[in-house]
């Protein structure tokens, strides 16, 4: 249990850095670029197959799709940025 604590951290810390650094783009170039926002959801959806196989490939993919749904009315509406939209699936 203790192994899985510890990578289950690490991915915390990686996913910080990956959102500081989309920030960073953003502010500097209003640009999410693609090249980091992709790898990163195939990243994390590789973490959540390795930690809890099939159940946690689906459960990550399913959120991935609400969170796509539920934010693409704002950006349809103009108030959110497709950059946006892909930092917060």
């Amino acid at each position: 249990m203790g192994q899985r604590t510890y990578l289950k951290g690490n991915m915390d810390i990686l996913l910080i850095g990956i959102v500081v650094l989309c920030a960073c783009y953003d502010v500097r170039s209003q640009i999410i670029p693609n090249v980091i926002v992709l790898p990163a959801i195939l990243l994390f959806w590789g973490v959540h197959f390795a930690f809890d196989g099939w159940s946690g490939l689906s459960a990550a993919a399913a959120g991935t799709g609400l969170a796509f749904l539920f934010f693409l009315i704002p950006y349809m509406l103009g108030v959110l940025g497709a950059g946006d939209v892909k930092l917060f699936m």
